[in-house]
């Protein structure tokens, strides 16, 4: 397995037997503007913290809130990124 594959199976298994505030709210999935500041606290007092931001890490997620970051995938002006379809 890769480390992102390892990383995502312990989130996963953490999940199995907490739920985290973020789940199911909209909110940690828009790529726009800055993080409000409620979904940083409920971030830091998450039970999977570790465990999401070690997933974000390492798998660089392309898009959403992990960890209380919002992690985004750069950019290339005028090319296609490595791996994805254009």
């Amino acid at each position: 397995m890769t480390r992102a594959a390892d990383a995502y199976q312990a989130l996963v298994a953490s999940l199995e037997h907490q739920a985290p505030a973020c789940h199911d709210d909209a909110r940690y999935l828009t790529d726009a503007g800055p993080i409000h500041p409620e979904l940083l606290q409920l971030c830091a007092a998450c039970p999977v913290f570790t465990e999401c931001r070690q997933y974000a890490l390492v798998a660089r997620p392309p898009a959403g809130v992990w960890a209380g970051e919002r992690w985004t995938t750069p950019k290339l002006a005028g090319r296609p990124r490595k791996g994805v379809a254009p």
